[in-house]
């Protein structure tokens, strides 16, 4: 079984002579991961507006506002990284159809 941080490509069957990447797969992939990083980073968005709406005040919000923002600036990281990621799996993509040309 091939693992990649607990993510597993064990329900696809590919025959034992196969090897590369099936160039359609791996681009759908890329964009339902850019269609999560879009999802997540609006999502954060939202967040954020939704606090700078409440009327809340006093140590409590403040408490709250620096977490919300050190997780804000955790998840754009992740979502750089995600990103990050989709170019590659479009250069895999490309690399694939060139190889097998």
């Amino acid at each position: 079984m091939d693992t990649v941080q607990g993510v597993s490509n064990e329900g696809y069957k590919v025959s034992a002579s196969f090897q590369g990447a099936a160039v359609e797969d791996v681009r759908g992939l890329a964009r339902d991961l850019e269609h999560q990083v879009t999802e997540i980073r609006q999502l954060m968005k939202d967040v954020l507006a939704a606090y700078q709406q409440a009327k809340w005040t006093g140590p409590d919000s403040e408490e709250f506002a620096r977490q919300l923002n050190d997780f804000n600036g955790l998840m754009l990281r992740r979502t750089g990284a995600m990103a990050t990621a989709c170019r590659d799996l479009v250069r895999v993509a490309n690399n694939q159809v060139k190889a097998s040309s």
